[in-house]
């Protein structure tokens, strides 16, 4: 996955806005349409859409879905731009690459049994959460993968 590949997601994709992030891939969420056209252009982002009326921007870079489920929607964009997925690097709230933590700094910040059970932990700046390896992203990650590993999307 080329570095500089950003994206902006409308309202007709939340869901894959989310599994983009959990993926590891730059994107934003926007549902003002002059917001998201400003955005696209300002910071170069290729907009992700259900919606046939951004494809008139020609100036703007966009990838509509004719999908509605936002699994067979994230196959299509990894498989279109060879993305490569680095699970959980980005806060799947605001976008914002994590910070690993040293285990010290969350003491009192997490739950006791996570504190005690769990050596990894990444911290987002801008929400101020803490993010560690459950069995919730376990399941995440497995379900991901999955959708990935299905053959290609037509």
């Amino acid at each position: 996955m080329s570095e500089n590949l950003r994206f902006i997601g409308d309202g007709t994709v939340g869901k894959l806005v989310k599994y983009l992030r959990f993926i590891g891939v730059d994107v934003v969420y926007e549902t003002d349409e002059e917001k998201i056209l400003k955005i696209a252009k300002d910071e170069k982002r290729i907009i992700l859409s259900r919606n046939q009326k951004f494809k008139e921007f020609e100036d703007l870079k966009v990838f509509v879905f004719t999908e509605n489920e936002a699994d067979r929607q994230l196959k299509r964009v990894v498989e279109h731009f060879n993305i490569k997925p680095k699970f959980f690097i980005r806060c799947s709230i605001c976008n914002t690459l994590l910070k690993r933590v040293r285990k010290e700094k969350v003491k009192g910040k997490v739950p006791y049994y996570i504190y005690i059970t769990h050596d990894d932990f990444a911290y987002c700046p801008k929400c101020n959460k803490f993010y560690w390896e459950g069995t919730h992203t376990k399941a995440i990650r497995e379900k991901l993968l999955n959708i990935l590993k299905e053959g290609r999307v037509r």
